[in-house]
């Protein structure tokens, strides 16, 4: 509700995977945070999906473990607004 973080989650379906699909739907995703006035999105991406790790990193997302689960990573990216 304070537009200062807002939380995401993006599946692809298997037979989808290494297409592109997830990075588009993230590139847009963050398009729409941005334009909405977003301050940082964030998610949790598991720590052996590594694919998806390195697209969070290339679109400037970063990355730390999860204090309370090792298995799982929380990824950051603060959005420039104005």
């Amino acid at each position: 509700p304070d537009w200062q973080r807002a939380e995401y989650a993006v599946a692809v379906r298997t037979d989808w995977k290494g297409r592109g699909v997830g990075y588009l739907l993230m590139t847009h995703l963050i398009d729409i945070a941005r334009a909405a006035g977003v301050g940082e999105l964030v998610g949790e991406v598991l720590h052996e999906n590594g694919p998806m790790l390195d697209m969070c990193r290339a679109l400037g997302f970063t990355i730390a473990t999860d204090p309370q689960d090792a298995t799982v990573a929380q990824v950051r990216k603060t959005l420039a607004t104005g």
